[in-house]
């Protein structure tokens, strides 16, 4: 049962990082052609992938495991763990107050032993970043940072 939640998590994680295109199943619009029409501007106008895009951007290398199938698997890894950041075109703000911090989740794959048959293991892999408020961040003053009120 947890292989197959497991399986069901890695495959909405992938899905949900690759790009895609999507195909419209009928070409009727019943909504409001404004509101559609901006946010088919706004998809086109950023080109950028969701890793860079991110308030807690990441790249990613690759995992390799000559013992290990697949033997290579592309890992996040988090730009920065001390801060968060905002880009506004090619400007830059940080945000001291929030952290990077990395997305793990368990994916299944398949480790050879000394008797080279292949056991099923549950290996945690990153696959993306968050911005959090630190472990040890006061909220209101955070809040006050983000124009809130705590």
């Amino acid at each position: 049962f947890i292989f197959f939640q497991t399986i069901q998590i890695y495959c909405f994680t992938m899905l949900i990082l690759s790009e895609c295109k999507s195909i419209p199943q009928s070409s009727k619009f019943t909504g409001d052609p404004e509101g559609f029409n901006y946010q088919l501007i706004n998809i086109l106008e950023n080109k950028l992938p969701l890793n860079e895009r991110s308030l807690a951007p990441w790249t990613y290398e690759n995992n390799v495991d000559l013992n290990r199938i697949p033997q290579v698997i592309q890992q996040a890894k988090c730009i920065t763990s001390h801060h968060c950041v905002i880009r506004n075109g090619d400007q830059e703000a940080l945000i001291h107050s929030l952290e990077s911090i990395p997305v793990s989740i368990l994916i299944p794959v398949l480790r050879k032993n000394q008797l080279s048959e292949y056991n099923l293991e549950l290996e945690t892999m990153q696959v993306a970043c968050i911005c959090a408020t630190s472990r040890n961040s006061d909220p209101k003053k955070l809040a006050d940072i983000m124009n809130c009120t705590a």
